[in-house]
């Protein structure tokens, strides 16, 4: 049987490679908001042994297949969300953390 992001890939007419699926599965398995970095180190956490340039790469893909929402914050940040429903974010300027 396939893979539940397997098929995510299929029907976005993309090759489900063995680094995409593993990406979708930490991207995807919930509703979230995160960075490239972010990602990078759950990637790093789970051991997954990727690439930068494929992770940079997927969420290019992802962002073009509307897969993904991103937030550009100042020019220099750049979040993803996997809610692609409606709402709204706020981003504290005076916090630094």
């Amino acid at each position: 049987m396939e893979d539940k992001y397997e098929s995510i890939y299929r029907d976005l007419n993309v090759t489900p490679t063995k680094q995409r699926v593993d990406l979708a599965q930490l991207i995807f398995s919930k509703k979230q908001h995160f960075t490239a970095s972010d990602l990078i180190a759950m990637a790093d956490k789970k051991k997954l042994h990727i690439s930068m340039a494929t992770i940079y790469n997927t969420l290019s893909l992802l962002e073009d297949k509307g897969m993904l929402k991103t937030i550009n914050i100042d020019n220099e940040l750049k979040f993803y969300d996997t809610n692609l429903d409606n709402h709204h974010h706020l981003y504290n300027t005076t916090m630094s953390t």
